[in-house]
């Protein structure tokens, strides 16, 4: 619904979004304010209150609801409880007072046989409220507070412990908890001198790698010699269940409807509005209409070109576009054709200095983004996303192929650099981008890092792993082990993992070249990954080795998955609480969370890798779908706190924002037609709007600040003088914004008295405005419409009393005026040109297009 609360201050940051469901309250105040001179400028502060009004959706359909379902009960709920005890009375007494009251084999439901003569006995004790079973005193006492900070960095598949029997999963693992309880259950039977092995090490009085971790006595000793107590005990806990299934996280949560999710999709996927036939389709077919609309977003050329943006904030290879910045990155011994340009085979005799230019161009920028254009690639050919890193070729186009001189892939037109097809370079060998000198270069090594940077991103990028998490802890200085790497358990903790993998790029230099290695260093831990070693059949292709054992890790599934929840929702995936306020509904939030996230990294390996079907499933998912609460009075601290990973105040990229503008107003927002685009230029708006250069500020900026809120009022402003004029000198037809009105369409007579027809066509302009700036559809007796009609009434009330008495100008401020193309800058035929306005309805117009364009709703979709 319409945000009516009052921009931003320019000189402060933005407040935080106001909750999508809106309670009834009155509109306070709306004032206007025009400063005039010879050309008038016009400046409007808007200041509305709150007016909140609930509108919650129906029923999800058929898939849908299952997204919004609750909580999967716990391993054993529904029918979990001790197993009767052999015996009669006293079986069936016993197991009520340790159990609950289950009852014993043979015996009657609900405890002991009853006495002779018929009465029956007393019910069992209750358990306490606080009683926890054997699994959840784990995961509340042990696993959370203890083993998760302190031991899972080392005993975890890729850790340094990876080889011992104490291995325990991640919580984004499926089932992790069950895991890691059995793994504990199985090391507490261990004991040494009759003291149990899992307490003697982390206390430091056993060898342990990890050094001494807990402190003898302390809250995590207590916890874990409680825990051993319980494992031993071969009765189990049996508490009181809870009746009914636990309610879901995103319950109370108001999510996007069909076409709503349409119009998000497609300007998150290909930057653009639906088309009036896939909306038409969504109307027709509801979410299977959406599917395939979906499809055919996925299937665009401007989807590649935003999953090129997407992967360069990954890769930050762009560092490279421009004059001969990657060109110059390759040694002339391996790449001789690398300047291919400058004179000899393939280069014409008659070619300029602007040919030649053209081609040093398009030959550079097409090596700097060879790895973006390898995954364009993949996805469009429809190959499994493992082909990224797995690929025994790279996608080259006519220029690229030229410069690592292959001469044998046939080309459509050997001047195009969009057409790509799949070559090998000679004497090379291939991992798709990990092997393109782009990569290698992007992210560097030395003689004495020795590739360990390289593996460090491969495991971050492509295993969602960060290894810099895995020892977070001082380090000694005075440690005086021989090739600590090695030897001193706190720095191998992390080399231990690592180290194979940088030896699995042992044969490409600092440069990114290829050139076989003899051998390996000694000195460091044998190339492979993990605790299984380089097939020595496979050295000469280490690197395609390594991708393709990684390839079936589900490690690689929820890294990719990862990344693109992180790109197209706008948030990252919450992480496991550990402490601070509202722990449990965080708790809560996240296991809910990873259970999709699970869920849909396992369908992204089922159905072969296909990145179309993974960007289709979290489109549909309700964290891309969500846009706030249904109830604004359910917004407690304790709920926000829950809800906080949904990220509904991320604003958008500046590159997002820009395509949005265009694709909804028609115009860009720039000085004039052959200027660049104001939030593209990194000389205007781009790294102050949070955009990235990838080289020295590659980390978007995605909280609101006063910057911010200065850029975006500064754009409404702009772009609305811009378009409002302009978009009503085309034909009602082709007009953005502005299909149901004219120029001469006044609410009122000279007298005051009310047109109705006109009114009526304003009203329905307005709603027309309201899905195409904001993505809403408004009754025509909303009250939304209702107060959107006021804030263009009076502007207009003001403005034209403001012109009936000289204190504004009959005609429109000179850069505001419909006299140009803002596509081409030139002059419009007379006849069509707008640059009066006597009656203010212009400017009326374009203070509400200034207004809604300045709105959280557009800003933060």
């Amino acid at each position: 619904m319409p945000h009516t609360s009052p921009p931003p201050s320019p000189n402060a940051a933005p407040h935080a979004p106001p909750p999508r469901g809106r309670a009834s309250a009155q509109k306070q105040s709306l004032s206007l304010s025009l400063s005039l001179s010879l050309s008038l400028s016009l400046s409007l502060s808007l200041a509305l209150g709150a007016c909140e009004d609930p509108q919650r959706l129906s029923a999800p359909a058929g898939g849908e609801a299952g997204a919004l379902g609750g909580a999967l009960p716990p391993e054993g709920g529904a029918q979990g409880g001790a197993l009767p005890t052999e015996g009669g009375a006293q079986g069936g007494a016993q197991g009520g007072a340790q159990g609950g009251g289950l009852p014993p084999a043979g015996g009657a439901q609900g405890g002991a046989l009853p006495p002779e003569g018929g009465a029956p006995p007393p019910p069992p004790p209750t358990p306490p409220a606080d009683c926890l079973t054997h699994e959840e005193f784990f995961e509340q006492q042990v696993w959370r507070p203890v083993l998760r900070p302190l031991c899972l960095d080392c005993h975890n598949p890729q850790g340094a412990a990876q080889g011992t029997e104490m291995v325990f999963f991640r919580d984004s693992i499926p089932d992790a908890l069950a895991h890691n309880y059995e793994t504990f259950a199985h090391i507490a039977e261990f004991d040494r001198a009759g003291t149990p092995l899992v307490l003697l090490k982390p206390t430091g009085q056993l060898s342990h790698g990890g050094g001494a971790v807990i402190e003898e006595g302390g809250a995590a000793h207590e916890a874990l010699r409680a825990m051993v107590e319980r494992a031993r005990d071969p009765n189990p806990v049996v508490c009181q269940e809870e009746s009914g299934e636990a309610p879901s996280v995103l319950r109370g949560v108001r999510l996007l409807d069909a076409q709503r999710t349409l119009r998000r999709a497609a300007l998150s996927l290909a930057g653009r509005l639906p088309t009036a036939d896939e909306e038409a389709a969504v109307a027709r077919e509801g979410w299977g209409g959406l599917e395939l609309a979906l499809t055919q977003l996925l299937q665009s050329r401007s989807f590649e070109e935003r999953l090129k943006e997407v992967w360069n904030d990954i890769l930050l290879t762009d560092k490279y576009l421009g004059g001969t910045e990657a060109i110059d990155l390759l040694s002339p011994t391996h790449y001789p054709y690398a300047r291919w340009f400058m004179g000899g085979a393939g280069v014409s005799a008659a070619a300029t200095e602007a040919d030649i230019w053209a081609a040093t161009s398009f030959t550079n920028n097409s090596l700097a983004r060879e790895p973006l254009e390898h995954i364009a690639f993949v996805v469009r050919e429809g190959r499994p996303f493992t082909e990224v890193i797995t690929a025994d070729y790279i996608a080259m186009n006519p220029f690229t192929a030229r410069l690592y001189g292959v001469t044998d892939l046939p080309w459509t037109d050997p001047l195009d650099p969009n057409e790509r097809r799949a070559g090998r370079a000679p004497g090379a060998s291939h991992a798709g981008i990990l092997t393109s000198p782009m990569y290698l270069n992007r992210y560097p090594t030395t003689d004495t890092n020795r590739n360990r940077h390289r593996a460090r991103i491969f495991f971050k990028q492509f295993l969602d792993v960060d290894v810099f998490k895995i020892a977070e802890r001082p380090i000694d200085p005075t440690s005086t082990a021989h090739n600590p790497t090695m030897n001193d358990p706190q720095c191998s903790i992390c080399h231990t993992v690592i180290d194979p993998v940088a030896g699995a790029f042992q044969h490409w230099d600092t440069a990114g070249s290829y050139a076989l290695r003899d051998a390996w260093y000694g000195d460091m831990r044998a190339p492979g990954y993990g605790t299984e070693l380089l097939p020595y059949e496979e050295r000469a292709n280490s690197l395609r080795w390594l991708a393709r054992r990684v390839a079936q890790e589900p490690g690689f599934d929820r890294a990719i998955t990862r990344q693109m929840y992180q790109a197209f929702v706008g948030s990252d995936l919450t992480s496991a609480p550990v402490d601070g306020e509202h722990l449990e509904e965080r708790q809560a939030a996240f296991e809910e969370q990873q259970r999709w996230f699970n869920d849909v990294a396992a369908g992204f390996r089922a159905n072969g890798h296909d990145l179309r079907w993974l960007l289709k499933a979290i489109a549909r998912s309700p964290y891309f779908r969500a846009e706030g609460l249904e109830d604004p009075a359910a917004a407690t601290p304790a709920r926000l706190a829950q809800l906080a990973h949904l990220g509904l105040d991320a604003p958008l990229t500046p590159e997002q924002l820009h395509r949005k503008l265009y694709a909804a107003t028609g115009v860009r927002w720039r000085p004039n037609a052959t200027s660049p685009d104001s939030l593209l230029n990194p000389s205007e708006y781009r790294l102050l709007y949070g955009g990235i250069d990838s080289d020295d500020v590659v980390e978007r900026i995605r909280t609101p600040n006063g910057i911010f809120a200065n850029i975006q009022r500064r754009m409404a402003n702009e772009v609305s003088c811009k378009v409002t004029a302009y978009d009503l000198t085309r034909p009602p037809a082709e007009r953005f914004l502005f299909p149901r009105v004219e120029v001469g369409f006044v609410p009122e007579d000279a007298n005051g008295f009310p047109i109705p027809q006109a009114q009526e066509l304003i009203r329905d302009n307005l709603r027309h405005l309201a899905w195409r700036l904001w993505g809403e559809r408004l009754e025509a007796d909303s009250e939304e419409l209702a107060q959107l009609y006021d804030v263009w009434y009076g502007a207009w009330r003001l403005g034209q009393a403001a012109v009936a008495e000289g204190r504004a100008a009959a005609s429109l401020y000179w850069g505001c005026q419909g006299r140009w193309d803002p596509a081409s800058g030139l002059e419009l035929p007379a006849e069509r040109r707008l640059s009066a306005d006597p009656l203010f309805t212009v400017r009326a117009w374009e203070a509400l297009v200034a207004y809604m364009l300045n709105d959280y709703a557009f800003l933060y979709e």
